[in-house]
């Protein structure tokens, strides 16, 4: 479940980042020392880092459990993506690691619209997910205790910062020194 954490707390964090990021590219807000541009090419390249995470660590996990001799943990392993609920581990993959890996076309990282698209997906994911899992695994709704804390909700947007902090100074030091270049030529 740890491994998890650090690709899930980014997938979070964006899901208010990206609108918050969509309305201030929307309405042209200026923040002085905050270049949009960069912060829009750090965000994908954020959901980039997110969706390779969301694939290395689940293999690994999947080898580790396959390999493991342990029987019961073969068949968690086979069961997962083939057994009745198969398709949602499909869905995650599709909306975690394959829609991501759009990011790598340049023309996709520099678009706000492409984490749109990203975010679209992962919001219909996790509205499939609660929607049929509510009519397809039988459970009582009304025994439902939330199992995240205020604590919780601020270590997930530690995680997501020191990920998206530092690729944003990257990109915006690249950004700063191939504006000097251009200006001595």
């Amino acid at each position: 479940m740890l491994p998890e954490l650090i690709p899930d707390s980014i997938f979070f964090c964006l899901q208010f980042f990206i609108p918050l990021l969509l309305v201030m590219n929307a309405a042209r807000v200026e923040v002085p020392f905050l270049n949009i541009k960069a912060l829009i090419v750090a965000t994908n390249v954020t959901v980039l880092i997110a969706g390779l995470l969301a694939f290395f660590i689940p293999v690994i996990q999947l080898l580790v459990d396959y390999f493991g001799g342990i029987e019961y943990e073969q068949y968690s392993v086979i069961n997962r993506y083939i057994g009745p609920l198969g398709m949602f581990a499909w869905l995650g993959l599709l909306t975690q690691v394959v829609l991501p890996q759009m990011m790598w076309n340049k023309s996709f990282r520099r678009s706000i619209v492409s984490a749109c698209v990203w975010l679209m997906a992962y919001w219909a994911f996790k509205l499939v997910n609660v929607f049929l899992l509510k009519y397809v695994v039988a459970s009582s709704w009304a025994t439902f205790t939330p199992d995240k804390h205020l604590v919780d909700y601020a270590g997930e947007a530690i995680i997501f910062l020191m990920v998206i902090v530092p690729v944003y100074l990257l990109i915006s030091l690249n950004v700063k020194r191939n504006h000097f270049k251009k200006l001595k030529h």
